[in-house]
């Protein structure tokens, strides 16, 4: 601070006491501690201006480092004040007036704007008389304010003073342009990998059920070639030899067949033909109703596949345990092939509410990872459990194996995007099978006492409210 001298007024020196005078009057001590009194008034005003000077200089300091761009109006409208935010924006966008808006009408320039924001502007104006009138204390609006080379976005804040002193509304437009596109940006990543997690859940059904028909097809083609086998080693051929051996006598049937060493031979020979077609038959017959049930199998998976493409991005109510058994029903000709025992623990639960394709996605992956966990181990006795329970609001489905089990320091990541431990493998498999499992409100948790003890994959989902 500033040090601040004190002059003290010169007196005659007749009204002075004389130095060492005893004798001095009353009256030249009152007029003297009278002097002394102004002139410390003078010096405690001094200070204040001073003071006042200084916290002036700190609020222009303060508001002028501020990135917001502020005006402070008074209870009229008027632009008493701006900060050197303010009055850059102002020169750079052309703003109207030599004084950056200093001394205009703030209320005047909100209603009188057009073009795309006209609303916001005439809501700002709104709010700020709501201010001045002391029926509200603050407001807030994010607005958009593009131009015709970028795109720029504002929040306004405007708040009145609080005291019972002169109004004065403070306003302030703060630039978020940086927020707003970080927010849109990441707002279009976020979209483009449920796009990519949604074509994944996608592919990764689509290969189970190609998967699923191609097991099938070898049973269709094992099928086909033991009912051509029969066929070329049928006995139709000798038949046709004996019709024909029969028509060459047809004038002396009677003695060919009592006389003739061949013709005695022929009602024997027939007899013996007719039981070995009819063993034919019966195995084309058998081979014919493997091929068809395997056909009807692949029917079925391909209609199933068609129903949930159809039924993509909706959510049903439906059976858990119905589920299971359609996700079963993908992978059984997969567990027949590679001998997995199932043991179904389903115990009688509410429906659930989810989107089909994305649960049944969810379900086949695991099922086919607790199979190739069983492959993987080198057991005989390769089993699988498929539990169905209840907790409070969901429904938990549990995918138990006895295979290679999974290591303590994997656990933590098991779902991360990326992390394998297949030669062959992606890594979006069980973290695809995650973010599934959460978008439809449910969780998938994983439990595992160590390699070579097997693991359980648990998938939650939410009860239909009633």
């Amino acid at each position: 601070m500033k040090k601040t001298t004190v002059i003290i007024p010169c007196l005659p020196s007749s009204d002075l006491p004389a130095a060492g005078d005893a004798t001095s009057s009353p009256h030249n001590h009152d007029k003297l501690a009278g002097i002394m009194e102004i002139s410390a008034n003078i010096a405690e005003r001094q200070r204040t201006q001073a003071e006042l000077l200084e916290s002036k200089r700190f609020l222009r300091s303060t508001l002028d480092t501020l990135s917001s761009h502020i005006a402070i109006i008074n209870e009229r409208g008027i632009v008493i004040d701006v900060n050197m935010a303010w009055k850059r924006v102002a020169k750079e966008n052309q703003f109207i007036g030599s004084d950056c808006g200093l001394g205009g009408n703030y209320l005047t320039m909100c209603d009188s704007a057009s073009g795309n924001f006209a609303a916001e502007a005439c809501m700002i104006a709104d709010s700020i008389r709501a201010l001045i009138a002391g029926r509200s204390q603050k407001f807030q609006l994010e607005y958009p304010s593009h131009s015709q080379d970028a795109q720029r976005w504002f929040v306004v804040r405007v708040t009145r003073f609080a005291g019972d002193g002169l109004v004065r509304v403070v306003v302030a437009h703060e630039d978020v342009t940086a927020r707003k596109l970080a927010e849109i940006e990441l707002a279009q990543t976020r979209e483009q990998l449920s796009q990519t997690s949604r074509h994944a859940v996608m592919a990764e059904v689509a290969t189970g059920v190609l998967h699923n028909v191609g097991n099938v097809i070898n049973s269709v083609n094992v099928a086909a070639c033991c009912l051509a086998d029969v066929i070329r080693k049928s006995k139709v051929e000798s038949l046709s030899k004996v019709a024909a051996l029969m028509r060459e006598h047809e004038g002396d049937m009677v003695a060919f067949l009592t006389s003739d060493e061949k013709g005695r031979q022929i009602p024997t020979y027939i007899a013996h033909l007719g039981e070995h077609l009819a063993a034919e038959q019966s195995a084309a017959l058998r081979e014919l109703a493997d091929l068809q049930k395997n056909i009807e199998h692949i029917k079925d998976i391909i209609t199933m596949q068609q129903g949930r493409a159809k039924m993509l991005g909706r959510t049903e109510s439906l059976s858990a345990t119905d589920l299971v058994e359609d996700a079963l029903k993908m992978n059984s000709a997969s567990f027949t092939r590679h001998d997995i025992e199932i043991t179904k623990d389903f115990s009688d639960v509410p429906f659930i509410t989810v989107e089909r394709h994305k649960a049944l996605q969810v379900l086949v992956n695991l099922m086919r990872n607790a199979k190739q966990s069983c492959d993987d181990s080198g057991r005989v006795e390769k089993k699988l459990v498929l539990r169905v329970t209840q907790t409070p609001g969901h429904v938990r489905i549990a995918v138990m194996d006895n295979g290679v089990g999974i290591p303590k320091e994997n656990l933590a990541r098991i779902f991360a995007h990326g992390f394998t431990t297949k030669k062959d493998g992606h890594g979006f498999g069980l973290h695809s099978c995650a973010l599934a499992a959460r978008e439809m409100g449910g969780s998938l948790t994983v439990h595992s006492d160590g390699t070579e003890t097997g693991a359980t994959f648990t998938l939650e989902l939410p009860i239909v409210p009633r």
